[in-house]
């Protein structure tokens, strides 16, 4: 018997659009009246993976930032393991050193130093996800994506890493 399905969202649960269809969210209705517990497992943060399924009338518990932040179904916080303030710096230094784009995730917020980089990302990330998908229409689609909307840029990462109330989760880099 199942009694636990854990999912991921994009190339998963998400359609080409990167929003959950009204066949999988009725999937999960109805996994969770049968009483499997459902879980998000996702890279993505606790808002952004949050607003999506709200929109699709869905309630689960989430595994998020890949597992540094881990909530039950009624949004209680079960888990944290940020990464120290210290290594992240090491991080931050070496991506840059190396050219990399790279995003840093705190339980509540993304920052990026490169906006139209992340949208740019997401949107290959959407037609490799979506051959049918060309890329001009993946740029459109991403530019409007709640994630995409709900970043902050900074104009440095070393000075975002100097304010003490900053509590790093994770750090994405991205390379083709």
């Amino acid at each position: 018997m199942i009694k636990l399905v854990a999912c991921d969202l994009d190339g998963t649960l998400f359609n080409s659009e990167m929003a959950v269809s009204k066949a999988n969210a009725q999937a999960v209705k109805n996994a969770q009246r049968a009483g499997i517990e459902f879980l998000i497992a996702t890279g993505r943060g606790p808002r952004e993976s949050k607003s999506v399924l709200k929109d699709a009338g869905l309630h689960t518990g989430f595994i998020n930032l890949n597992g540094a932040l881990v909530f039950n179904e009624k949004g209680q916080l079960m888990i944290k393991r940020g990464i120290p303030i210290n290594k992240a710096k090491q991080l931050v230094q070496l991506f840059h050193q190396e050219g990399f784009y790279f995003e840093i995730l705190t339980a509540n917020q993304i920052y990026t130093e490169d906006l139209n980089q992340r949208i740019s990302n997401v949107a290959h990330l959407m037609v490799d996800l979506n051959p049918l998908l060309n890329f001009k229409q993946a740029v459109a689609i991403s530019a409007g994506n709640k994630s995409i909307l709900n970043m902050k840029q900074v104009n440095s990462f070393a000075e975002l890493l100097r304010d003490p109330q900053i509590e790093v989760m994770k750090i994405i880099a991205f390379d083709a």
